[in-house]
């Protein structure tokens, strides 16, 4: 549970309902769905220990990872998607 992270960085794979289409950063949500429901869990749970384990893992702290963006049903940890417009520049 302290190292589990979520991702959908894989292109062409991406979670049912969406299987056969590009894989969309905004579809974590969908894995974070499925992880909880494997193992049991609420959605929200997942989400939190996930989300602290990647800021954890990058060495980051809840506001320098770009403060969670939340409403598009989107969320980044970190960096975001460079093609929406809402990702922090590149170090």
């Amino acid at each position: 549970r302290d190292r589990l992270m979520i991702e959908t960085d894989s292109p062409y794979l991406a979670p049912v309902p969406h299987r056969g289409r590009r894989n969309e950063p905004a579809w974590v949500a969908r894995v974070r769905d499925g992880v909880a429901a494997v193992r049991g869990e609420s959605p929200e749970e997942v989400e939190g220990y996930t989300t602290r384990n990647a800021l954890r893992f990058f060495g980051l702290e809840a506001e320098e990872a770009g403060r969670l963006h939340t409403g598009t049903g989107r969320r980044y940890v970190a960096g975001g998607d460079p093609t929406d417009g809402d990702a922090p520049p590149a170090p």
